[in-house]
C-alpha cells in the first residue's frame, strides 16, 4: 500500500491510500493503525484508535482533488459544519 495523502484533526484522520485489488482493506487499516499507534502513544499516552473506520473507493481521476481536500482538511473542518465536508470536497471549495 502507498499513502498518497494524509492529514488529521483532533478527532479523525483522512488517508488516501493506493493498494492492490488483492490486498484487503481491513489489513491496510490494521497496518496503518498499528504503525501509527506507537508514534501517537509516544506523544499522547492516552491515545486510542476507535474500533471503526469508513472507507471509500475513488477514481484515479479524482485523486488530485481528494489529495487537495486532505491537505486542506484542518481549514475545511474549522470553517464548515461536518455535514458540508463532502459537499466542500466535491465542489472544490
Amino acid at each position: 500500500a502507498r499513502v498518497l495523502g494524509i492529514n488529521g484533526v483532533a478527532d479523525h484522520v483522512h488517508l488516501l491510500v493506493k493498494f492492490s485489488s488483492t490486498t484487503s482493506l481491513c489489513n491496510v487499516v490494521k497496518d496503518a493503525k498499528g504503525v501509527s499507534s506507537r508514534f501517537a502513544n509516544e506523544r499522547m499516552p492516552t491515545f486510542k484508535w476507535r474500533p471503526t473506520y469508513a472507507a471509500f473507493s475513488v477514481s484515479r481521476w479524482d485523486i488530485p482533488r481528494i489529495r487537495d481536500y486532505i491537505a486542506r482538511q484542518k481549514s475545511i473542518m474549522h470553517a464548515a459544519p461536518s455535514n458540508r465536508n463532502w459537499k466542500a470536497m466535491n465542489s472544490g471549495e
